[in-house]
Formats: structure tokens, sequence, C-alpha cells
């Protein structure tokens, strides 16, 4: 879901500046770019110019590390807690 999320974001980021990505990009290539982002593996095929662009892909990526990183730590504390009950 996040990763839809963020496409959509970067589709609106495109259609208002289409120089805003390194190449023009269609929509299957957008979400590709959301979801490498997300996962933080970064190929660099696509790559933000804008600075909006930028600040996006960057809050994406950040995203990507501490939801599972939260999400993890939450389900150890609750596996946690319960066997100390």
């Amino acid at each position: 879901m996040l990763g839809i999320l963020w496409f959509q974001i970067y589709t609106m980021i495109y259609a208002l500046d289409s120089n805003a990505f390194s190449r023009s990009i269609t929509p299957h290539q957008m979400l590709y770019f959301s979801f490498v982002t997300l996962t933080t593996v970064g190929y660099g095929d696509i790559s933000p110019i804008a600075p909006i662009a930028m600040t996006f892909a960057n809050l994406e990526a950040i995203i990507g590390q501490l939801y599972p990183a939260i999400i993890i730590a939450r389900l150890v504390s609750l596996y946690s807690s319960s066997n100390s009950q």
C-alpha cells in the first residue's frame, strides 16, 4: 500500500513537471521506481532531478527503512510481554 501511495505522489509530481525525473517514464516505470525506492534498492536507472521529487524519494526511502523496523519491534515487544506473564 505504501508503494502505491508513493506511486500516486510521483505521478502527480511528474504531471506537474515532466522534467522531474532523469528521463520520461511510463506509469509502469513510475510504479517500479516507487517500489525500488521504498525497498531502498536504488538501481539508479531512474533518478529524481527536481528538488520536490528528490525530497519525496528521500522520505520514501526513510519510511521504507523505519516501517519494517517499527513493526518488527512492536511484534517482539508483544511476544516478550506475553511470555513474561
